[in-house]
């Protein structure tokens, strides 16, 4: 694993460059929460960000169903983890706040609720007018599975795998 003092926009760039078109991205500042999507073009954010901002990084991930590489913080910094498939590990779905959506520009939503929480993600609801408390947003995570000694089985690293659309506990809308 790699150790970054001071994450910058250089190091953003260098680490998510291969990841195919399609990818996805979630960055975690104290005030926001910025996501993107990877297009032919290059990255497209939800919002702008720059170096000045990555001094208040909380986290950063760039995913797709194949690999994970994030941006976690350390007593010494950030290291940069890179998770790929595991044969070891099991798959969640989580539902997205938000029962209410517009979709933005560039592939984006905007989920919301009537309390006022809101979310933006980089993804496209194809048929927007089925989201409703019975059909959600939700996030694929794959919990990795760790054993210690004893063979006593617990959750380690958790990947982003991509976005999909539920009803109920298992059909796809």
């Amino acid at each position: 694993m790699k150790i970054i003092n001071k994450v910058t926009m250089a190091d953003l760039e260098q680490q998510y460059k291969g990841l195919a078109s399609g990818s996805y991205a979630w960055i975690d500042f104290p005030w926001q929460q910025i996501c993107g999507v990877k297009a032919d073009s290059g990255w497209i954010f939800s919002h702008g960000f720059d170096d000045e901002d990555l001094e208040f990084l909380e986290s950063a991930r760039f995913f797709n169903p194949a690999v994970e590489i994030g941006f976690f913080p350390t007593g010494q910094g950030f290291v940069v983890r890179t998770l790929d498939v595991a044969t070891d590990c099991k798959e969640f779905t989580h539902i997205i706040a938000g029962t209410s959506a517009k979709n933005l520009a560039n592939g984006f939503t905007e989920l919301y609720e009537d309390r006022g929480t809101s979310v933006i993600v980089p993804w496209a609801i194809p048929d927007i007018e089925q989201l409703s408390p019975e059909c959600r947003l939700c996030m694929r995570v794959s919990y990795h599975i760790n054993y210690d000694q004893w063979g006593l089985a617990s959750y380690g690293d958790c990947r982003f795998i991509g976005f999909e659309m539920l009803r109920g506990r298992n059909s796809i809308c």
